[in-house]
């Protein structure tokens, strides 16, 4: 589905990633795990082609990343953010309706299907008339995402995804990636704190530590590797 061959990328003279090549296979949920200020969320944003590597190559489906237009890209590849750009007078079917602008010169009445199905299926549809404004913390979170997948997607990227989320949000949220990934087949990439969640959640985990992304398994020496403690096994 991704594949990243010798990725670079620097901030000025601030090296994030050196030479980084790994794989996101398709239909999987692939997890990116570590510590902070280690490049995680430039991973991301250089996977949602938000920024662009300053050598290497990152290819979709084979097809390099910037040989697609803007909309052909958005219509395979959909990025939540830890914070979201929309405007709290918006209304939650405004905000969701966002996300099918990469749609909008062929827009008819299929595609406000397409926003009624993904109210629906995040159980959304009572709040549909709901300023933003007006929501709580976990039910923002799920507009976001509904936004997301109403790009109608291949691949959904999300970045820690449930900051500022009680536990019971965190699991509902969780429960609800998962379903996801095996009722559509919908690859999912997301940046993580909790290692125990991405060992339950995840089919793949990424490494990332001193401009290196590698992919392994969550063993305690794995995980000294990556943030130079050592974790009971988890």
């Amino acid at each position: 589905m991704i594949a990243a061959d010798k990725v670079t990328f620097s901030y000025k003279k601030r090296p994030v990633l050196n030479e980084a090549s790994f794989e996101i296979p398709e239909g999987q949920i692939t997890a990116i795990v570590g510590e902070n200020g280690s490049g995680k969320s430039t991973l991301l944003k250089l996977l949602a082609r938000q920024l662009k590597p300053q050598s290497g190559q990152l290819l979709l489906d084979g097809k390099d990343y910037q040989a697609f237009s803007p909309k052909d890209f958005a219509q395979k590849v959909a990025l939540m953010e830890q914070e979201s750009q929309l405007y709290g007078d918006l209304t939650v079917e405004e905000a969701v309706a966002a996300g099918r602008l990469p749609y909008y010169s062929i827009f008819n009445n299929q595609l406000d299907q397409t926003v009624e199905q993904v109210l629906d299926k995040l159980g959304l549809t009572d709040l549909r008339e709901r300023p933003m404004s007006a929501l709580s913390g976990g039910q923002k979170q799920r507009v976001w995402l509904a936004c997301a997948l109403a790009q109608e997607p291949q691949v959904l990227l999300l970045d820690e995804p449930t900051n500022n989320m009680d536990l019971r949000f965190q699991e509902e949220f969780f429960t609800l990636v998962k379903k996801l990934n095996q009722e559509q087949c919908l690859t999912i990439c997301l940046v993580i704190h909790d290692l125990r969640l991405a060992q339950r959640l995840a089919d793949q985990v990424l490494l990332v530590r001193g401009g290196q992304v590698r992919t392994g398994e969550l063993t305690p020496e794995t995980i000294e590797a990556v943030f130079g403690v050592r974790f009971p096994r988890i």
